[in-house]
């Protein structure tokens, strides 16, 4: 639970590290609820920053223990884990049904919370696959579900997403309604991810101050967290804001910083697409040799992503 405290707070490597004692102590002894529920924290902080293939492979042992526990919540979480891993990976198909499994297990269990997240995970897979009027009916279910059984951590993200995918789509009067109701619903703490789509729109709108004063906040925060969601979209809302402002050195400077996370991981992710799409039109414009070659490096990564 320590472990889980500090990735709230966007902290990975202390999260992993109280993840990988728990799991050191629980080993010693027999197969237990605990155990399997250490494990399944494992997957889910491996699927969250994008490592795919480890969070199916801490998923699925998690399940082979749980099964044999009986523990039907750390099934109905390693579900989601393993489903959201496969979409991230590509595998849409494969990815929706396992998904849509742990949905059902987890209103058929009595699990709201697990449901919750499970029903939210498939919404953002729907996003992810550009499926916006499914990802939103599934979003206005989450809503409504959250209200019901009072999850109100999916309450909150769900009108975030319904925020980003109206505003994706063009119905701009309706995200900023959503947006109001999100600071309505929680003004004490805007997370990181939040922030950043706040500075997006407000980009948009031509606000740039205000773009600027959210998404330099919440910067210490993305690059603690230190994984693909997180990080390398708000190093790409960084370079927008910078280049609003004509300021070069910063939006290279920002450029550099989601390059560099992006070519020394072993893995890849969707979320680096447009965050180098951002990049490559910013750096073309600088028409340099320079500037060109670090297209280049863009161009690379973006042939790497639609291969996979």
């Amino acid at each position: 639970m320590i472990g889980r405290i500090y990735w709230e707070q966007a902290n990975r490597v202390p999260a992993l590290e109280h993840y990988y004692k728990a799991l050191a102590i629980l080993e010693q002894g027999p197969e237990s609820f605990e155990l399997a529920s250490a494990i399944n924290s494992i997957s889910q902080i491996m699927m969250v920053t994008h490592d795919n293939q480890q969070g199916i492979i801490w998923g699925e042992r998690a399940i082979k223990m749980a099964e044999a526990l009986g523990a039907e919540s750390v099934i109905v979480n390693a579900l989601t884990n393993i489903g959201a891993s496969y979409d991230q990976m590509g595998d849409y198909e494969r990815g929706n049904a396992i998904c849509q499994q742990s949905i059902q297990r987890a209103i058929t269990a009595g699990l709201p919370q697990d449901a919750s997240r499970a029903i939210c995970n498939l919404g953002v897979m729907y996003q992810r696959q550009c499926r916006y009027k499914n990802a939103e009916d599934l979003m206005k279910e989450l809503y409504t579900y959250s209200i019901k059984y009072y999850t109100k951590t999916y309450n909150y993200w769900a009108l975030w997403r319904l925020m980003w995918i109206k505003w994706y789509t063009g119905q701009w009067n309706a995200a900023l309604n959503y947006r109001t109701q999100m600071v309505e619903s929680n003004g004490t703490l805007y997370t990181t991810w939040a922030k950043r789509v706040y500075g997006m729109i407000d980009l948009d709108l031509g606000m740039e101050d205000n773009a600027l004063r959210e998404l330099e906040e919440s910067l210490p925060d993305a690059v603690r967290a230190d994984e693909f969601q997180t990080t390398v979209p708000h190093w790409g809302q960084m370079a927008r804001t910078y280049a609003a402002f004509g300021l070069a050195e910063k939006m290279m400077d920002a450029i550099h910083h989601l390059l560099e996370f992006i070519t020394t991981r072993s893995y890849q992710s969707h979320e680096s697409i447009m965050p180098l799409l951002i990049a490559c039109q910013l750096i073309v414009a600088q028409a340099s040799p320079a500037s060109l070659e670090i297209a280049h490096s863009c161009e690379v990564q973006l042939v790497q992503l639609a291969q996979q």
